[in-house]
């Protein structure tokens, strides 16, 4: 048929886009049915067209904002585009592409395309799972190079030819030439044409930059059999809402994601491994050195953000960061495997076991000083010479060794960066060195011994009596060794995990180092393998963020602002939705304020508001997150170490899984304190490093817990199946699943505006009309909306306006409309009502940005009342009055016009006497206007103004913007702050803490001083003789360093996790008189 075409024998020819790239007949027209959204795509158009008089038709859909959106943005191609585009040589390929902004990877996949791939060869990427087949593989090399290819495109060919054979026989091979990458392409197999060997040997080269850990997971298309799976698993119709409170009250059980990349991860022989090197940060003078480790995976882990641990409320940064891909043989497969068992066995203090083929990652000590970075950003660093392999293959054979004694010179050594056990048993308390002690031998006297119990002359009586088969020593004279409880495995992912929680008590303790031995992982490398499992556990979140976003959001919402939008509070973490949650909601105000004016412009004020408010919902957000599968992705349960283990591995019965030390004590006279004191505390010895037996052998055996093991067998079975479940499962209430959708669409406000916002409001399948897709679109459709013109608009001084308000108006008419009152049964009064309608979004939403701008750390909490401090009615009277808008009020209510007289009056009284006072007691300038009645006009006026301004510049918010920064953000900036509020700063203060969830708190009096107490810490301090006086400035104190430390109640308080109910005004004063304070 093409040779026909090609011929002129038929003048039509119809094909899939599948043949874009191919050797396709040109044409004086080319007719798209189907629109792409690419420039690859585009430029493959082009190519097609015989002269560059032809030309494409590009047919659209009729009311299609998306496809007109497409449209536009391939129609808005750079000149260095173009200019590669007209140099694409045919047939053969082309050179390297300029970058290109956003270009989708695949502009459409039909379920055809991949049920026909599936027989083919293809790359599938373990986190999203996307697919590269030959037939897209040449489109995602483009796309890489053009992002990550040399920083001068140049025109040379990617692609190099050759032709085989002759005849019938002929065919032909090709091979990329990558430019300034090392990546050595092979020739691709013989193929009938060149189009289709440059299809082979792209599919090469991308498996090529796959293996060396290059090619990101943005690059592959997405995989349109892994979607149809998820929704069948995970997206809920309306009719299928799970029960509310079947297990907790107020929630609703989900089901909850596990990321899709753990299913692609196991160890079946792999001879390439990937990389990923783990950085503790440490910068605080009290958190010893936690050394680099590696973790290695069989597939290649995205590129992963940096996060913060905690150390008793200290922040730490860990910095995940890929490395190139090493080879291994079996031998070195196995020194992992085991080595990866043994780091377990340490963190868990239980004889965990694990198949090969069922682990999911292994870990490496790493020496950070010998990583090789490379020049080129692109490449990775190469880590095969900072691996310790004799390191690896010793702890994976032995948990122990010996430790060196005798003079102060042979232990210095030996005891650098130890961990070390007084006894020789597997499972059991290790310890870290604290200092050596040349003063002191196995002859010195031990401490001091509780009354009643044996006293010893010297430490070696006391290991003659405590010690079984103890035969001597062979050096008497040996220095002693200081150490300390070395750290346990904690959650420190949450900043108010308390301190006591992480370390040991303060007995000192003295070990012999000939009775003693030296774990064989060093005790830098030991302390970075106790983060794992909570580093485990945030990798896995991302991992379900990056899933989501590239299934939603095109991955255009940053990680990190997606992943806080995902967290709710009671997770515990750093961050959670709230912030977010209330940019959000203000925006998602003012997006359905605007949809439905476009849409049912003819409305009045009334009927929009009612279809504001059903849009806004949370009923309405609670089914949209259902229809896309939300909840399934929510992070809301703290990390839990309970019953926490690694994925696959179980508990070998063949090795006890608690140490001797904390198994029950026989009875004897001498207590455990004068045990650890004396140095060498263990009372029984297995056999040393000689007879220290490897790991045992596989089993599915579980560790017997009690002498009858049938007793409790149904019992642990039951228990296991109810934590397993309870990892399956999350619980939510409806409002907090449609918090999160809020928070989404406030994070991806920040990440690229409102028109990013709003298509992640339609990525949730908010109910907004096909006819918008960006926000021009609002433009459009409100250019047919009709508005009258008030009689007096000629009048006006509209000049005088402009100048108040810094912009000037392109329809005068709006501004008359906006400053025109009339009575509600006046035809014309419904075009104010709508003007306010929309002007009152506007401004909550700027409002929103300026406090969460302004205080970047503030808790939602104090968020929400300088919000409601900024747009109450008394406010904005205030507004009108100070800037003087009122005087251009047009009224037909004479009654009315006399009570905004007695009103300015009044208050330029008040903000008369309230500046003389503020400079007086030299504080700033609080609300004068709070306890006036103000007339609503003049606060409605201002929300008027900014929907005229707003509609007369074609829905861009450039004037409202400068409206808000002219007038209304010096007003907010000079009165209203949280040491100026209205309220008293003690209740002020109170609520902050309630809206925390923080219930232990008081303000205490003790004689004239008053203390703000949080969980039993001291938040602020006040002296005054006047009780009242002092815990008012301790309040305004107390507010002062929240606002200084926005992380202290995060360290400070852990109500989160507990059952305590709210704390009443009256039950957080204490040492106060009866009517001696009161909050009013």
């Amino acid at each position: 048929a093409l040779t026909e075409f090609n011929c002129g024998t038929c003048n039509l020819a119809i094909a899939t886009r599948s043949l874009e790239d191919l050797e396709v007949p040109r044409a004086k027209v080319l007719i798209y049915y189907d629109l792409f959204d690419s420039h690859i795509a585009k430029a493959y158009a082009h190519n097609c067209l015989c002269d560059e008089n032809g030309f494409i038709l590009y047919l659209v859909q009729k009311k299609c904002a998306r496809q007109r959106r497409t449209l536009s943005r391939i129609s808005q191609t750079s000149s260095a585009l173009r200019q590669w585009a007209s140099a694409l040589p045919y047939p053969t390929g082309s050179a390297v592409p300029p970058e290109i902004q956003q270009d989708p990877i695949d502009s459409y996949l039909s379920d055809s395309d991949e049920e026909d791939d599936a027989i083919l060869e293809y790359i599938e990427d373990a986190t999203t799972g996307g697919l590269i087949t030959p037939r897209n593989a040449t489109s995602v090399l483009y796309s890489f190079l053009s992002r990550y290819g040399p920083a001068a495109p140049g025109y040379d060919s990617l692609f190099e030819f050759d032709e085989v054979g002759g005849g019938y026989l002929k065919g032909y091979t090709c091979r990329v030439v990558l430019p300034g990458l090392p990546i050595n392409c092979s020739w691709s197999s013989v193929s009938t044409s060149k189009a289709y060997a440059r299809r082979r040997a792209s599919h090469e080269c991308c498996l090529e930059l796959f293996k060396a850990g290059l090619l990101d997971y943005r690059f592959f298309p997405p995989s349109q059999k892994r979607l149809r799976n998820f929704e069948k698993s995970f997206v809920i119709p309306p009719d299928a809402l799970p029960p509310l409170g079947d297990v907790y009250s107020g929630n609703r059980t989900y089901a909850r994601k596990a990321p899709e990349f753990w299913t692609h991860a196991a160890m079946i022989n792999p001879t390439r491994l990937f990389p990923l090197i783990i950085r503790v940060m440490i910068s605080h003078s009290s958190i010893p050195h936690h050394a680099p480790m590696l973790m290695l995976t069989s597939q290649p882990l995205p590129d992963l953000p940096s996060f913060k641990v905690y150390f008793s409320g200290i922040p730490v940064e860990i910095h995940l960061e890929k490395a190139a891909t090493i080879t291994v043989d079996d031998r070195r497969l196995q020194d992992l495997h085991m080595y990866t068992m043994r780091v377990w066995r340490n963190i868990r203090n239980r004889a965990f076991v694990c198949p090969r083929d069922k682990m999911l990652y292994f870990f490496a000590p790493l020496r950070g000083d010998e990583v090789v970075k490379k020049g080129n950003p692109t490449l990775l660093p190469d880590i095969s010479g900072a691996i310790s392999w004799d390191s690896i293959a010793l702890a994976a054979q032995h948990y122990a060794v010996p430790m060196k004694f005798g003079s102060v010179d042979d232990v210095t050594l030996d005891i650098e960066d130890a961990v070390i056990q007084d006894r020789w048993a597997q499972f059991t308390r290790r310890y870290d060195v604290v200092r050596l002690r040349p003063d002191l031998s196995p002859l010195s006297p031990p401490f001091e011994t509780e009354p009643g119990n044996p006293k010893y002359e010297t430490l070696v009586d006391f290991c003659k009596a405590h010690r079984k088969d103890f035969n001597g020593l062979k050096d008497y004279n040996q220095v002693l060794v200081q150490v300390s409880k070395f750290p346990v495995f904690v959650d420190r992912l949450n900043p108010s995990t308390p301190a006591g929680t992480e370390h040991g008590d303060s007995v000192v303790r003295y070990f012999i180092p000939e009775l003693c031995a030296k774990c064989t992982i060093p005790a830098s490398t030991m302390r970075t393998a106790l983060l794992i499992p909570c580093i485990l556990q945030r990798i896995d979140e991302f991992l379900l963020i990056k899933e989501l976003n590239v299934r939603l959001f095109s991955s255009t919402i940053p990680d990190t602002l997606l992943h806080a939008a995902l967290t709710t509070r009671s997770a515990g973490l750093e961050h959670d939705y709230e912030r977010l949650e209330m940019l959000g909601d203000a925006f998602l105000k003012y997006l359905a304020s605007l949809h439905v004016f476009v849409s049912e412009p003819h409305r009045d004020e009334g009927y929009m508001h009612v279809a504001r408010q059903k849009l806004v919902s949370n009923k309405t957000l609670l089914e949209c997150a259902l229809s896309v599968g939300l909840p399934s992705y929510i992070q809301s349960r703290p990390f839990s170490l309970r019953n926490w283990q690694p994925p696959n591995f179980h508990v070998e019965a063949d090795v006890p899984s608690i140490s001797s030390e904390l198994a029950p004590a026989p009875a004897r006279t001498v207590s455990s304190a004068d045990t650890e004191r004396a140095g060498s505390v263990a009372t029984s010895v297995v056999p040393g490093p000689d007879g220290d037996p490897p790991i045992p052998g596989y089993t599915d055996a579980v560790p017997s817990e009690s002498q009858d093991p049938n007793a409790t067998k149904k019992k642990r079975k039951s228990k296991k199946k109810k934590v397993v479940g309870e990892q399956l499962v999350t619980y939510l209430g409806d409002k907090a699943v449609a918090d999160v959708a809020e928070a989404i669409i406030g994070a991806a406000f920040i990440s690229g505006g409102s028109d990013a916002a709003l298509r992640a409001g339609k990525s949730l399948n908010l109910p907004i009309m096909s006819e918008i897709e960006e926000w021009s679109d609002f433009r459009r459709l409100a250019e047919t909306i009709p508005w009258h013109t008030p009689a007096g608009t000629r009048q006006m001084p509209v000049e005088k306006i402009e100048q108040i308000i810094g912009h000037r108006f392109k329809r005068p008419h709006l501004l008359a409309q906006a400053l025109t009152h009339l009575p509600k049964a006046h035809p014309e009064a419904a075009s104010y009502s709508k003007l306010e309608f929309i002007g009152d979004a506007i401004l909550d939403f700027m409002v929103v940005r300026h406090v969460f701008d302004r205080n970047q750390q503030l808790a939602p909490g104090a968020l929400t009342l300088l919000k409601g401090a900024m747009v109450s009615n008394s406010a904005l009277a205030a507004v009108s009055v100070s800037s003087g808008l009122h005087q251009y009020l047009l009224l037909e209510s004479a009654q009315l016009e006399g009570n905004i007289q007695s009103y300015i009056t009044t208050i330029q009284q008040k903000e008369s006497e309230e500046r003389a006072n503020a400079i007086k007691e030299h504080r700033p300038i609080g609300q004068y206007w709070h306890d006036i009645e103000a007339p609503k006009i003049l606060a409605d006026i201002v929300e008027a103004i900014i929907g005229a301004v707003y509609i007369s510049d074609d829905f861009s918010p450039v004037g409202a913007e400068k409206f808000f920064e002219r007038v209304l953000k010096p007003f907010y900036d000079e009165h209203i702050s949280l040491q100026t509020l209205a309220h008293h700063p003690t209740k002020l203060l109170l609520e902050l803490f309630q809206s925390k969830g923080c219930h232990q708190f008081e303000i205490v009096r003790e004689e004239e001083q008053c203390h703000v107490l949080v969980h039993d810490v001291i938040l602020a301090t006040a002296q005054d003789s006047n009780a009242a006086s002092a815990a008012r400035l301790a309040s305004v104190l107390g507010l002062d360093a929240l606002e200084g430390d926005p992380g202290f109640l995060r360290r400070t308080c852990n109500c989160w996790a507990q059952r305590t109910m709210k704390a009443g005004e009256k039950s957080v004063l204490t040492g106060f008189k009866e009517g001696e304070f009161e909050l009013d």
